[in-house]
């Protein structure tokens, strides 16, 4: 039996780990009867079809990750002057490492894309930002998001003096408020469109409420949702309005 520490049996433990998750996206190695799991199959659990492109995906990246971070220990040496032949090969050797499994990847994410593409359409429609799916071919989403004025939402707050919010409501997005602000500029004609005048009190009160907004940008599980339903996104507003004015 091998101890803990050696170093094949960590990576069986990452295999086996890499393993378990993709067969979470691809179960296999088992029969459901009445309820109760049957006839248990752990080779065909862990050679499950999503295997292949995650464990040759998580091993490239561990090559690329470890030899990135080890460049970058040497690169700050070299950058505070330490050029002698050790730091110029403990940079070169783990950038080269790098460099050249780096295209590899990018073969490993399109066969991992192709796998998505034939097995869990839904989940590779998702990570495209693909909400209608049709006849036609698919457009392209920079970064996955939607575009403005589709299925956004915004909202409107009240803040106090110290750029905390006090009220919080959602509508709907930017094509409800477009819309609304193209009808007001062709009822009241391009001069409408500026203040004539500048109001020192309502420029602070504006800044109040920017701020009030930035604050709950920062907060990262409202900077990194998309949520489908307005009511999501909303309760997610809340929550980080409690945490700000809770916060001493």
């Amino acid at each position: 039996m091998r101890s803990p520490d050696d170093p094949g049996a960590r990576g069986d433990r990452g295999r086996s780990v890499v393993c378990a998750n993709a067969w979470m996206n691809q179960p296999r190695g088992f029969t459901l009867r009445d309820g109760h799991v049957v006839h248990v199959d752990p080779a065909a659990a862990m050679l499950n079809p999503a295997s292949p492109p995650q464990t040759v995906h998580m091993i490239l990246a561990a090559f690329m990750v470890s030899s990135f971070l080890t460049t970058a220990v040497y690169a700050v040496a070299l950058l505070q002057g330490r050029r002698d032949a050790y730091h110029k090969a403990g940079f070169a050797l783990p950038f080269t490492v790098g460099a050249v499994v780096a295209p590899f990847q990018i073969v490993v994410g399109d066969w991992a894309a192709r796998f998505l593409a034939d097995y869990q359409p839904v989940k590779l429609a998702a990570i495209e930002g693909v909400y209608r799916t049709g006849s036609r071919r698919a457009g392209c989403d920079v970064a996955g998001t939607e575009p403005h004025g589709r299925m956004s939402t915004k909202s409107h707050l009240a803040a106090d003096g110290h750029a905390r919010p006090s009220a919080i409501t959602v509508t709907a997005g930017e094509a409800g408020g477009a819309a609304a602000f193209v009808r007001h500029c062709l009822r009241r004609g391009r001069q409408d469109g500026r203040p004539r005048t500048f109001d020192a009190d309502a420029c602070k009160q504006r800044n109040t409420v920017e701020r009030c907004i930035n604050r709950l940008g920062q907060w990262r599980g409202l900077a990194t949702r998309t949520d489908k339903l307005a009511i999501s996104r909303q309760v997610a507003r809340h929550l980080a309005a409690i945490f700000i004015r809770s916060a001493r």
